[in-house]
């Protein structure tokens, strides 16, 4: 008898690693790398040309983005033509202000789509109608541009910080 209960524990013990008993197994994310690294993978990463860097007045000012929930930030947006190609990248605190920031990053996308002109760059709008947020632990992405770069730009991300 203490022979097969000791079987039947065994089994139990082995069943249960496999199935992980309720744990998750949930992947650890680094939130150390700095943004200005993130904007440089992604900008190799894209097509878009011609990028700057906005400076706070005009994150706090055009975006009304709060930057001080944030420990790193860098927005890069189109400089020279027509193009309305943008990203911003935020690195927050913690999980609870990257969901804010994330919904400051929608209200910014919502105005900006609500505001535009239809008559100016009508190729343009479907990269503003295509505009993503997204929350990777404690970083917030969003991106105004093609698909293709769109796409390229969240996986240098998640490269980066997985």
């Amino acid at each position: 008898m203490s022979k097969r209960i000791t079987i039947i524990t065994l089994c139990i013990a082995v069943f249960g690693t496999l199935c992980g008993c309720g744990e998750s197994s949930s992947v650890t994310l680094r939130d150390d790398v700095p943004t200005i690294d993130i904007s440089a993978a992604i900008d190799s990463a894209i097509t878009s040309d011609g990028l700057i860097t906005v400076d706070e007045s005009y994150i706090l000012g055009r975006m009304k983005i709060d930057t001080s929930k944030c420990s790193d930030y860098i927005v890069r947006i189109t400089s020279i033509g027509t193009a309305i190609d943008e990203y911003g990248i935020f690195r927050t605190a913690d999980e609870a202000a990257a969901a804010e920031i994330a919904s400051q990053a929608e209200t910014y996308l919502e105005r900006y789509l609500a505001s535009w002109m239809e008559e100016y760059r009508p190729e343009e709008k479907p990269k503003l109608l295509a505009a993503k947020v997204h929350t990777v632990g404690v970083y917030v992405f969003y991106s105004v541009m093609s698909e293709t770069d769109s796409d390229a730009a969240l996986s240098a991300l998640n490269d980066l910080i997985n």
